[in-house]
């Protein structure tokens, strides 16, 4: 009984401080679901290997998030289009913020299904502050999403905003149009947002997020 009570309050404790998972990809693409596309994890890295479908994705995540920050390394290998999904409320309905290497630009879309392909652009325009998109190498993204307002960078660069957004809750992840890229350190932080370290009970074994879930 007590354990149970300790395992509640700190469940409770971690919804409340708002903490962050972060995927290195070490062990697996832990609990990623790919939608479309050939995700596989190699060297501690989340790959997509297929350069011909569009719209590819993998989800990871809880639908009823809402406020949160992403951040996380992306490389292109062949192609040009690749970013970051968030606020996806079904597999065909989400945001995806995307650098184009093709073009030199990033971009904003809002995905509104029935079909994969189906969305409305946001924004679309050449990067800010002095970033240049291109092939084989590592760029920083970050977005930060709350209520209605999302901030977009790249390498630290603020690249636009947007307060319109319309879908209010949602999963988060790696989005890729017939291009092959890489994606490592994935990390989600704010508010309801649990945390993988492990959590030590008295007298006990660390516990990971998903093992407390489960008791």
């Amino acid at each position: 009984m007590r354990s149970a009570v300790l395992i509640s309050l700190t469940l409770m404790l971690l919804a409340d401080l708002g903490l962050a998972i972060t995927y290195d990809f070490e062990k697996g693409m832990d609990d990623w679901t790919p939608i479309s596309g050939d995700w596989k994890v190699e060297k501690g890295e989340l790959v997509q290997k297929d350069a011909s479908t569009p719209a590819m994705r993998a989800l990871v995540g809880d639908e009823n998030w809402t406020d949160y920050t992403i951040e996380c390394k992306i490389m292109i290998t062949n192609g040009s289009y690749t970013g970051v999904i968030f606020r996806a409320i079904s597999d065909k309905k989400y945001y995806v913020f995307y650098m184009n290497a093709n073009g030199n630009v990033v971009e904003l879309w809002q995905h509104i299904g029935p079909g994969d392909t189906d969305r409305i652009m946001k924004f679309k325009h050449a990067p800010q502050g002095g970033v240049r998109i291109t092939r084989n190498e590592w760029y920083n993204f970050k977005l930060v999403i709350k209520d209605k307002s999302g901030e977009f960078y790249v390498n630290d660069e603020l690249q636009d905003q947007t307060d319109s957004l319309e879908y209010d809750k949602g999963k988060v992840g790696a989005w890729a149009w017939a291009t092959e890229v890489h994606f490592d350190d994935f990390t989600i932080s704010g508010p309801g947002i649990p945390s993988e370290t492990p959590v030590r009970l008295a007298g006990k074994t660390p516990l990971t997020w998903g093992e407390l879930k489960s008791r």
